[in-house]
């Protein structure tokens, strides 16, 4: 469940195009967390067939880059990317084209390349920032700063009475929520740890407030979804998916507002 990272701040990135960061994981503005500097693609918890897809699509979808255009564009180091780029130009995916600058060329897909970019496209077309790992996105989630306004404050009295016909609806129980979560689960293929539905229940609201909500069932399963689709896994149900979601998804809205 990572979304499509953007320029914008509080973005997830390792750092840009090989210009380098202070190298700690702390946030360096009110707005913005930058992960702390890997020093390989194992650090970064990447590997090389993480980055293959990335490439070929960006070099399809955007034409001839430099090696550090391709390093801005997916956020990882230039250096990290070197090896990578080795072994997509042995395995002729890739070939130079003309030299871009000190150290480095430019890069241009083969036929066997455009193939390939093409199966990955019809899989995902997505060729922005390489994921970072779980453990720094969670980081990164509790150390920005969220700015949502409170329902409270979207609307007043006067605003609601002309809304002359309201329909209360009502919360459901917590059979209900189970039952509508499992029914969900079922639908969507997902795999499911023992207990995670139990923690997600215990944890995430009985102990911290929060009201159960028809809402809360699919937006939560689509957020796993999401994150098992980027990372081309099964649906899976589980305790740490199911973390993430949460802090993902209820970022701000305090335990007794429910969402």
């Amino acid at each position: 469940m990572q979304t499509q990272p953007g320029s914008s701040s509080g973005e997830i990135n390792f750092q840009t195009g090989g210009i380098a960061h202070s190298g700690v994981s702390e946030s360096t503005s009110s707005n913005e967390f930058v992960p702390r500097q890997p020093s390989s693609l194992v650090e970064a918890g990447l590997h090389r067939n993480d980055l293959f897809p990335l490439f070929l699509k960006f070099l399809f979808l955007h034409g001839n880059q430099s090696g550090g255009r391709i390093a801005s564009q997916i956020r990882v180091p230039y250096g990290l990317i070197i090896p990578v780029l080795e072994s997509l130009t042995s395995d002729m995916l890739i070939g130079h084209k003309r030299s871009s600058g000190v150290a480095d060329d430019e890069y241009e897909l083969s036929p066997k390349g455009i193939e390939q970019a093409r199966i990955h496209l019809s899989r995902s077309t997505y060729c922005g920032s390489a994921t970072v790992t779980l453990v720094e996105y969670r980081k990164s989630i509790l150390r920005q700063s969220v700015k949502n306004l409170k329902p409270t404050s979207l609307c007043d009295e006067a605003f609601l009475r002309r809304i002359p016909y309201k329909v209360e609806v009502f919360d459901p129980t917590e059979v209900q929520f189970r039952n509508l979560f499992k029914r969900e689960m079922s639908r969507m293929n997902f795999q499911v740890e023992f207990g995670v539905l139990d923690h997600l229940i215990e944890y995430h609201y009985k102990r911290v407030g929060r009201s159960f909500r028809f809402c809360h069932v699919l937006d939560l399963l689509n957020q796993c979804r999401d994150f098992c689709e980027f990372h081309r896994k099964p649906n899976l149900f589980s305790k740490d998916i199911c973390e993430l979601a949460v802090l993902n998804y209820f970022s701000g809205m305090g335990g007794h507002l429910g969402g």
